[in-house]
């Protein structure tokens, strides 16, 4: 889906304060943007073709071999060559509202689809690859490791495909990729590096799988994917130790604070969460949808947030990313104002 993501900064205009993305402001990437600066010169020539030296450094990193890395243009090229390498395998999404694009990607290319009721496949047999965000996106939740571990046991001929994009922005316990592939050769992680180091338009993200999944994965890999200063980012991050570019303790605190103060607000119900982005639902009776809510909030307010209807939540919910302290109190002050209000302008 090219259109209905959050980030859709480009469609409007006077926006104060961005909540719609989970890229949070209070990254800090001056160091890794002045780096790139300097760089600047390697876009005249076209990159590796298959990121082969960041491959290597992030195999490394993860402590693997570099046959069990494949870097990507960002999680969602990823998530497509998945979806097209496995197309013959029957395509299962768990139970909750998740990322749209597992299910966009299967629509292109999978034979089968299968929507769980439960998380548990039960009764599914048939092979088959198996699309688990975690943290979850939109709703902030994390599986248990345990209850994982499970799943992977239980279901061998099920390729499950860990999308870990968000596994910096929680305190909750997560798989460790090299002790899981090691264990679970049929595990397949997703990472990305767009969020954590606040850069969403250099497309950056990679695959960590057994090496015969990478290799099956990398005969539908396009050459030249990932641009030469994308690479050049990947490797100053692995080259600095995956450095901190943000206090988390002022991440998640500021989290507690949004989500406390909009706790408290008539006709906003926010959602629990495990990291900084959570979902909220509106019942108040000006407001019909999640797209009317983003569009007041954009136009009256100039705060930019996601509709999340397209996660599939037929009544208004938006969802929320924590932003710097200042924007934050932005948004608590709007949506203290329409609270309060009787009748709303309505946008769809």
């Amino acid at each position: 889906m090219r259109n209905g993501h959050g980030d859709d900064l480009h469609r409007y205009e006077g926006i104060k304060a961005n909540f719609s993305s989970n890229v949070t402001s209070l990254t800090s990437a001056d160091d890794l943007r002045a780096y790139l600066r300097e760089q600047i010169d390697c876009i005249g020539s076209y990159p590796d073709p298959t990121a082969s030296s960041l491959a290597r450094a992030l195999a490394s990193h993860h402590r693997l071999s570099e046959e069990e890395v494949l870097v990507t243009s960002g999680a969602t090229e990823a998530i497509y060559l998945l979806a097209q390498t496995y197309r013959s395998r029957t395509h299962y999404y768990g139970p909750r509202p998740t990322f749209s694009e597992y299910r966009d990607a299967g629509g292109l290319f999978a034979e089968e689809q299968c929507q769980l009721t439960e998380l548990d496949p039960q009764e599914h047999q048939r092979p088959g690859l198996y699309w688990l965000c975690s943290p979850n996106n939109p709703t902030g939740e994390v599986y248990p490791l345990t209850e994982l571990q499970r799943l992977w046991r239980s279901y061998p001929n099920l390729y499950f495909v860990i999308d870990s994009s968000y596994s910096y922005f929680t305190e909750a316990e997560l798989p460790d990729p090299q002790a899981t592939l090691e264990l679970f050769p049929n595990v397949i992680f997703v990472a990305s590096l767009t969020k954590r180091y606040a850069m969403p338009g250099l497309r950056l993200g990679y695959i960590l799988a057994r090496r015969e999944v990478i290799q099956e994965l990398s005969a539908y890999a396009p050459p030249w994917s990932v641009s030469s200063l994308a690479i050049a980012a990947g490797e100053w991050i692995v080259k600095e130790g995956f450095p901190d570019l943000l206090d988390k303790g002022l991440l998640f605190s500021e989290c507690r604070r949004l989500w406390q103060a909009i706790d408290q607000l008539p006709h906003f119900r926010p959602c629990p969460t495990e990291t900084h982005f959570f979902l909220v639902h509106c019942d108040h009776p000006s407001i019909p949808s999640g797209g009317a809510l983003k569009t007041l909030l954009a136009r009256r307010y100039g705060l930019l947030v996601r509709d999340a209807t397209n996660f599939g939540y037929p009544e208004p919910m938006i969802r929320i990313a924590t932003q710097r302290p200042e924007e934050n109190d932005l948004l608590i002050e709007a949506l203290t104002d329409i609270s309060s209000s009787t009748t709303l302008p309505c946008f769809e």
